[in-house]
């Protein structure tokens, strides 16, 4: 007879996550590492608390901000960041959603030094290149245009500013509005 190991839900015989997760502190942040499925090959996921003034539009900032970070530090621009992380055949993604900036990526283990020192690198020394942020600009405004054409998001949207208040999270400013502060945004 089977019995249920440790790792495993008895209910549904899958493995259980929580008890393969590790918590550990690394200066002022938490990690919680959980062993790969695949050996030798590292995925990170990590974000942290941006603290937007939602109310004023900052949320807008952030996203361009953060779509520069990619774009070039004041050591490498764009293209030599991406010829490291395809030297190593690794992938890097950073994001934001509004209250928070996440990163995401993979890598070979071996290559995990070069590929966060290149993640600290574009978050401590962004150069903020005039001509990248007005292609980044540019590609926000198309981006807002496109939602504007999507009736389910825009219902959304709308729905979400009858529901709460400009400096909640969940609010959705009318798209009119977020073209503006794009183009406020020097």
């Amino acid at each position: 007879m089977d019995t249920p190991s440790a790792d495993s839900d008895s209910s549904a015989g899958r493995p259980r996550l929580a008890p393969r997760i590790r918590d550990r502190k690394a200066g002022p942040g938490r990690l919680l590492p959980l062993p790969p499925s695949v050996d030798d090959i590292v995925s990170l996921r990590g974000s942290f608390l941006a603290y937007p003034d939602l109310a004023s539009g900052d949320d807008v900032l952030q996203n361009l901000s953060v779509s520069m970070l990619d774009r070039g530090t004041e050591f490498r621009d764009r293209f030599e960041l991406a010829q490291v992380l395809e030297e190593c055949g690794a992938k890097l993604d950073l994001s934001s959603d509004g209250l928070y900036v996440e990163c995401s990526g993979r890598a070979l283990t071996e290559d995990l030094p070069r590929v966060m020192d290149v993640l600290a690198e574009m978050l401590r020394h962004p150069s903020f290149d005039e001509r990248e942020f007005e292609k980044a600009r540019a590609q926000a405004a198309a981006e807002v245009r496109r939602r504007m054409e999507k009736t389910g998001a825009q219902a959304a949207a709308a729905l979400s500013r009858r529901l709460f208040a400009p400096a909640h999270p969940n609010y959705s400013d009318a798209p009119e509005d977020v073209l503006r502060r794009i183009q406020r945004v020097t």
